[in-house]
């Protein structure tokens, strides 16, 4: 495995952002893995942190495969290439149902709070591993209606391909190391994903004082 867990690749991540002397004022961690890098990351660089809800979209009959994904706030990326070889009704109508339980993820999570306020903001978006962007990418265009200064993607581990990927779609990407090939989930990090409760938990732990209103 390349980390011991989330807590240590966000340590690590956020040492290598604090070396670029910019300052985060949004942090916002990708359901699920990457809230809780995304938690680290905001605690060292003393930063907002909150989550964005995101699910992959998979191809209908075919499970295994994935279209692309779906983030809160009506973010969409399907991938050409896949989308040449599926139906894009049948595509639209997995897209949707997934939309759905995004939104309400993304209320459960939160405690029925709103969401972040990225307008004029340089918003730091943070997943723990990137093997076809697609989550990033979603969520991406989710945020990029809302007016934010920059959209900076960082992640500890993503393939070459996913990486470039996202180089042409954000305004930049901090990423610690990448891989010519995926690999199976367990072989990235030694600890297992959080339940939605203990995400929640996090979360409240994570929110400075005076941040209550921060997204209203």
């Amino acid at each position: 495995m390349f980390f011991e867990s989330r807590a240590e690749a966000g340590a690590q991540l956020a040492g290598r952002l604090l070396a670029l002397g910019a300052e985060w004022p949004l942090v916002l961690g990708l359901s699920r893995g990457g809230l809780v890098v995304a938690a680290q990351v905001a605690r060292l660089l003393k930063a907002q942190l909150d989550v964005w809800v995101t699910q992959r979209v998979a191809a209908p009959g075919a499970p295994e495969v994935t279209l692309g994904a779906v983030a809160e706030g009506q973010g969409l990326y399907l991938d050409p290439e896949r989308m040449a070889r599926a139906s894009e009704t049948e595509a639209m109508l997995a897209a949707s149902r997934e939309a759905e339980q995004v939104e309400a993820l993304a209320w459960r999570l939160r405690g029925g709070r709103p969401g972040p306020e990225p307008r004029g903001r340089r918003v730091l978006l943070v997943d723990d591993r990137v093997v076809t962007g697609s989550n990033l990418l979603a969520s991406a265009k989710a945020i990029a209606r809302r007016g934010p200064l920059q959209i900076v993607a960082a992640v500890p581990l993503a393939t070459e391909q996913a990486a470039a990927r996202l180089e042409s779609r954000v305004d930049a990407l901090v990423c610690l190391r990448r891989q010519d090939q995926p690999l199976p989930g367990q072989v990235w990090y030694g600890d297992a994903l959080l339940s939605d409760s203990e995400l929640a938990s996090l979360l409240v732990r994570g929110r400075a004082p005076g941040e209550e209103g921060a997204g209203r």
